[in-house]
């Protein structure tokens, strides 16, 4: 499944069982003239990937999710409408 929603300035892409976004291959030519950030976490195998990408430039990336980096950030949200 893959789903794309308008959240005010911001395009949220969801990928349901894939690993497009977080393939540099397509995610850094995807980033030019924008930012990408991309998350990608499979628990069942460990495998955690994330991605700040500014124009073609890496920002963040191989950032482990742990609980103390959680905690002490900040965070804005959007709200992704039901299907009609």
């Amino acid at each position: 499944m893959h789903a794309a929603v308008a959240v005010g300035d911001w395009v949220l892409l969801v990928e349901a069982h894939g690993g497009l976004g977080v393939t540099e291959e397509i995610i850094m030519p995807l980033s030019a003239g924008t930012r990408l950030v991309s998350h990608f976490y499979l628990d069942v195998d460990g495998m955690d990937y994330f991605y700040w990408i500014n124009d073609g430039a890496e920002r963040l990336t191989g950032i482990t999710m742990t609980p103390q980096l959680l905690e002490e950030s900040t965070y804005l949200c959007g709200v992704v409408p039901g299907s009609r």
